[in-house]
């Protein structure tokens, strides 16, 4: 009975060879679906350093002469007292926590503005990106310093008008920016 079974499988032997080939490229294929979608998931789910949970976005913009609501003799001080006067009603809100207004520097924003940033020696790359905020863009996108600092506290620094960096500004030099906490910088 045992050499009957041992001839068979020696006789089958190329269809079991394509079995195991099969078994293979299945067992490639799944592997690499799997480590693809976990790859995604993992870096979906990591943190990012800021709450985008209940944000809102507001875009403001200038009607041309071509629109029927274009007041003509507007002048820009008028424009900028009826943002500040947006900006303070919102605060009035009881429901709203905070109200930021900046420019190119939401989370997810694909525009851009840079500027170079020196500091003695150190020059950063043209391409660092460069954000306009008012104090209280910390505490709406919740982000932290890299000292531990809260958004409370980022807020102040900004409010007192304090230059603010994330670490990478000269990782070319291998130089750290909580190193150099309190310098001046040039823009």
């Amino acid at each position: 009975m045992t050499k009957k079974l041992l001839t068979q499988i020696k006789n089958e032997w190329l269809s079991n060879l394509w079995l195991v080939l099969e078994l293979l490229v299945v067992s490639v294929v799944m592997w690499y679906v799997v480590d693809y979608l976990y790859t995604r998931a993992a870096t979906y789910l990591e943190p990012r350093g800021f709450n985008i949970e209940h944000c809102y976005l507001i875009e403001l913009g200038e009607l041309t002469p071509k629109s029927p609501d274009y007041v003509a003799g507007y002048t820009s001080q008028q424009t900028h007292d009826d943002i500040a006067e947006l900006l303070d009603r919102l605060r009035r809100r009881p429901e709203i926590e905070a109200v930021s207004l900046s420019q190119n520097s939401y989370p997810y924003n694909g525009s851009n503005s840079g500027a170079e940033v020196s500091y003695d020696t150190l020059r950063s790359p043209g391409w660092t990106i460069r954000r306009l905020v008012t104090p209280d863009f910390p505490r709406v996108f919740r982000y932290r310093g890299t000292r531990g600092e809260t958004p409370e506290q980022l807020a102040e620094m900004l409010e007192r008008g304090e230059f603010m960096a994330s670490d990478n500004l000269y990782r070319k030099y291998d130089r750290r920016m909580t190193d150099l906490v309190g310098q001046r910088f040039y823009l």
